[in-house]
């Protein structure tokens, strides 16, 4: 396998084919943190970027691409490495943590993302999020309409599911928010639970 390899901006300021967005604050959000590869203090996060690709898929199953990571890890602590393709998150490597904390990551596929370049061969965006083990990043909550803002609250919920008839479950996917959904779910006209002390939504983040 050859390729060029080079540190670029996680941030790609547009929204084209190929392009990610900012989709690894949403990451953050869920408690992941991005493993910035730049050297200088500032906002902008880093990530790892393979351009060029060439390489025999059969060969790369067996002989996988290896990246090691030396960045300081608690023992509850993992990388996971990770791409996007506009649409899903998707998992490029299989990591490994060794006894001096240092992460071996074997890339054994290039997966299909699409791309502005104009080239022939692939490129591949890698983001290395550090983990915790264990942790709980979904919550469970209840929603307000308060004069049309959605107010979440995360007490409680337990007793306005046991006082309503009906329950409204949104559930959004690895990079979404049900704020957004809530939102345009509420149809005044219905007032759902308006008035009686019964959730109007339950919104899972």
């Amino acid at each position: 396998m050859t390729a060029e390899v080079a540190i670029s901006s996680a941030r790609t300021g547009t929204r084209g084919i190929g392009e990610t967005t900012d989709f690894y604050k949403v990451m953050e959000r869920a408690g992941a943190s991005l493993i910035n590869f730049s050297s200088t203090r500032g906002d902008d996060q880093t990530i790892l970027e393979l351009s060029e690709i060439q390489a025999d898929r059969v060969a790369l199953r067996e002989h996988p691409l290896e990246i090691e990571l030396d960045t300081q890890l608690k023992d509850d602590e993992y990388i996971l490495p990770m791409t996007f393709d506009g649409e899903n998150l998707i998992v490029t490597g299989q990591p490994q943590k060794d006894a001096n904390g240092r992460t071996l990551i074997r890339i054994d596929h290039i997966p299909e993302t699409p791309t502005n370049r104009r080239s022939l061969f692939s490129a591949l965006k890698l983001y290395f999020f550090k983990c915790i083990k264990g942790a709980n990043v979904n919550q469970l909550r209840w929603v307000e309409y308060d004069n049309g803002a959605v107010r979440r609250h995360s007490s409680q919920v337990a007793e306005k599911v046991g006082l309503a008839k009906k329950v409204l479950v949104l559930i959004h996917g690895i990079i979404g928010d049900t704020e957004g959904i809530a939102a345009v779910g509420h149809v005044p006209s219905l007032e759902l639970f308006r008035g009686r002390g019964r959730p109007e939504g339950s919104g899972k983040d």
